[in-house]
């Protein structure tokens, strides 16, 4: 299949990190099926919109592969989590939310994260970023109603590394991974602007 829009989606969003892995390889059609038409006694696929409008999970009897419906995980030294949205630039809340009851309704026993690893207990994990996608939603709104644009994701980012329980840690994390951390947290802080401001928004 063709990958040319997915592409320049990811340039798009990531610049020089999606650069950094170079474009896109066709899969050959033969490889491909669509997940309504994907059948096997083992593994169930699951529309879990809201990363994309195309995002499908898969579940087996004791794994959740759930892409990014879960948002991204990392383990801290510590061993508490750091965990944040991954949010596109076009965000529909709603879906999101929609995804997360259904696969939390399934009560899952391992989720595996895209980025990064597997924890146990996923529907406690998929509950909590329930909570954080709503306090995110929260914050966002009010910091948009409270005064100019032209620095309105910093004040975001600002408040949430300091007041989500789930950023909570971020101190931990090495240099390297602060830096990428902080550039994905900005581009999930434009999508749920996209999606906060969907009737008047000033930044578009």
């Amino acid at each position: 299949m063709a990958p040319e829009r997915l592409w320049a989606g990811s340039l798009t969003t990531l610049g020089e990190t999606a650069k950094a892995y170079g474009p896109l390889t066709a899969v050959p059609a033969p490889l491909l099926m669509a997940a309504d038409r994907f059948k096997s006694p083992a593994i169930t696929p699951l529309e879990t919109l809201g990363h994309s409008p195309h995002h499908v999970s898969y579940l087996t009897p004791d794994y959740l592969f759930a892409g990014e419906a879960g948002g991204v995980c990392i383990q801290l030294p510590d061993g508490r989590s750091w965990m944040r949205p991954a949010t596109p630039a076009t965000f529909f809340l709603d879906k999101a939310l929609s995804s997360l009851n259904a696969l939390i309704a399934l009560n899952p026993d391992t989720i595996c994260y895209g980025h990064f690893g597997l924890q146990p207990d996923a529907a406690q994990y998929l509950v909590r970023h329930r909570a954080q996608l709503l306090f995110w939603e929260r914050v966002i709104e009010l910091e948009a109603k409270c005064g100019p644009t032209e620095n309105l994701v910093t004040r975001c980012l600002d408040r949430l590394l300091s007041e989500d329980p789930e950023l909570v840690g971020y101190d931990q994390l090495p240099e390297a991974e602060r830096e990428r951390e902080v550039f994905f947290l900005t581009n999930s802080i434009k999508g749920f602007l996209s999606w906060c401001l969907k009737d008047s928004d000033p930044l578009r």
